[in-house]
């Protein structure tokens, strides 16, 4: 009997862990597809770690919806910077997106608008504030994110500006 609950418990193992493990995976690969959708182009990758089993994946993008205006000469750029909070398995349990669209003309920049989303793939995590602004050439987005347990709050604040001539940061 000893010899078959070794490999039963091992098999039930690998089962529960695959299986768990499934949505989750999916999901993390979801984070940023809204924002690959709007045909955005990766500017930066950056990790952040918070602690020994949680860190932040920052990404920017530019969406580069760059067009004339009427004036001709003031363009439109778009862009987005996505926080995927991820565990120590790499898997996504909260996500934050702060997207902006700018003016430039080659002497001045302005932020046109500013918004922004939450997605939760864990649910023992919850964003309890999540805000965006604008303001002259810069949007601001701030977010709270909770786990219940084990007990962990996650609190950004994250900016994307354009320059006069259209770059992004």
């Amino acid at each position: 009997m000893k010899k078959f609950l070794t490999p039963l418990a091992i098999f039930l193992t690998t089962l529960l862990t695959f299986t768990n493990s499934q949505p989750l995976l999916a999901n993390a690969a979801s984070a940023t597809t809204a924002v690959e959708i709007a045909n955005g182009e990766v500017v930066s990758t950056e990790i952040v770690p918070l602690d020994e089993s949680y860190y932040i994946e920052v990404i920017t993008y530019d969406t580069n919806s760059s067009g004339v205006s009427t004036a001709a000469t003031t363009y439109t750029r778009s862009a987005a910077k996505t926080h995927n909070l991820k565990n120590i398995y790499d898997e996504t349990v909260a996500s934050y997106t702060l997207s902006a669209t700018f003016t430039y003309n080659g002497s001045t920049s302005k932020c046109t608008s500013a918004s922004h989303s939450t997605a939760i793939y864990n649910s023992a995590w919850k964003f309890t504030s999540a805000t965006s602004s604008k303001s002259g050439n810069k949007a601001t987005g701030s977010y709270t994110a909770k786990c219940s347990f084990p007990s962990q709050t996650v609190s950004k604040t994250i900016t994307i500006t354009c320059d006069a001539n259209g770059n992004i940061s």
